[in-house]
């Protein structure tokens, strides 16, 4: 799609270049962007990509996928990111006689805990984080 082709897409992108800057960064309202949603969606039902959609208002695919996902999708995505970068060390169990057989407490590497477990969830929790 060419410049001059879609009115649609020249109204966004007239509108995208009226937002002000802060630093390098357009600073977007929820209506703009919700336009540039709403377009890039009836473009990709219409036949085209997400990426040729984004091109013809000249936006880079990243954000507005971005946007597409929403913040509860964007952070699970980093959680699974940070999660798969972090190294699983192995756990070691002992038994300790002062502590009462259901109240376990499983460490992980950064020092979040989960307390009050028995046994066989540690293990179980110990195999999933590997």
């Amino acid at each position: 799609m060419l410049e001059g082709m879609d009115p649609e897409a020249d109204e966004i992108r007239k509108r995208l270049a009226k937002l002000p800057m802060r630093g390098n960064k357009r600073q977007y309202t929820a209506a703009v962007k919700q336009a540039v949603l709403d377009f890039v969606k009836r473009s990709v039902a219409s036949g085209l990509t997400e990426a040729a959609s984004c091109k013809a208002i000249g936006m880079h695919q990243a954000t507005v996928s971005e946007w597409r996902l929403g913040p509860r999708r964007r952070a699970s995505v980093k959680k699974m990111k940070d999660r798969t970068q972090e190294r699983v060390l192995p756990v070691e169990i002992e038994a300790t006689p002062s502590i009462p057989r259901r109240s376990l407490t499983l460490t992980l590497p950064g020092g979040a805990q989960v307390e009050g477990l028995e046994l066989a969830h540690v293990v179980e929790l110990a195999k999933a984080l590997r």
